[in-house]
């Protein structure tokens, strides 16, 4: 050549270089790699989810350590992978769980038509692909988080209804315990919120109204109702009452005490309710 290098001498130096720099694409693939280890550590709600995904239970992570007879080298690979494999999991479950919480807190302030997919992925820091990985459209997030709202709901009635207590003192701490999710939970309010925009089958209220009308019926038989105050017309005067604290605990500021609380607002509208629905010989239900 002009320079007076020969060829041989620049391949090798080529080669050379190659090597250096595929070394350090595998180091900083190995250092990436166990950053990601110790920042991803599985809770127990992402455990259970992993657990539910075919490629965890049956992917090569669990082949690898069922087969004990192949070679070291393809079995250790493969648990490897599936380690990686585990990882994204666990990302994908922290993701879909930002975004549920970001949808939630836009659906319950905008409502459902005002709340573009934009809002979305700017109020939880993603990209607008991240998001329609998880949820193709708009509707698919809607009922993701209307169902998770529906979820929490259904939990705290579970508990409240096996509480021994009289069927009107149930209702009374059914009420109560709507009114402090309802204040708490930007998730159940979303799912109220959306219940009464969209036209679905799974509608917020299915999780508690039927628990009231039981316990009303069944306040009703003992004859502690008026007998022209029927638990359905009952149970509807409460449906009005808890989109009433929906309302306000949606319009409320931050932090409110004392009788501000949506909580002591629904336990006064329900005293205010009962006093005119029982029978005038009956005594008034003690609070809860």
């Amino acid at each position: 050549t002009n320079d007076g290098v020969s060829n041989t001498s620049m391949l090798e130096k080529w080669k050379y270089y190659d090597k250096l720099t595929r070394r350090a694409r595998n180091d900083l693939r190995k250092h990436m790699f166990v950053e990601k280890e110790e920042k991803y550590e599985l809770n127990n709600e992402e455990m259970e989810g992993l657990s539910q995904h075919s490629d965890f239970r049956h992917g090569p992570v669990t082949r690898a350590y069922r087969d004990t007879t192949g070679p070291h080298r393809a079995a250790h690979e493969g648990i490897r992978w599936g380690e990686k494999v585990a990882v994204k999991q666990v990302r994908a479950v922290r993701t879909r769980r930002l975004i549920l919480q970001a949808a939630a807190d836009e659906f319950d302030r905008q409502g459902y038509a005002g709340t573009p997919l934009t809002c979305v992925t700017k109020a939880a820091g993603i990209s607008m692909g991240a998001l329609t990985f998880h949820f193709p459209a708009k509707q698919d997030l809607a009922d993701a988080v209307q169902a998770a709202g529906i979820e929490m709901t259904r939990q705290v009635m579970a508990h409240v209804a096996g509480l021994p207590v009289s069927p009107l003192a149930g209702a009374r701490a059914l009420v109560l315990a709507i009114a402090r999710l309802l204040e708490e939970s930007t998730m159940v309010r979303a799912a109220a919120r959306l219940t009464r925009e969209r036209s679905v089958e799974r509608l917020w209220t299915d999780a508690w109204l039927m628990c009231m009308t039981e316990l009303l019926s069944r306040a009703h038989k003992e004859a502690r109702l008026r007998g022209e105050v029927t638990p359905e017309a009952f149970a509807e005067s409460v449906q009005f009452l808890i989109t009433g604290i929906e309302e306000y605990a949606r319009c409320a500021v931050p932090g409110a005490k004392g009788g501000d609380t949506a909580v002591c607002r629904a336990a006064r509208a329900w005293d205010l309710l009962l006093y005119g629905a029982m029978c005038p010989n009956q005594a008034v239900e003690p609070s809860t």
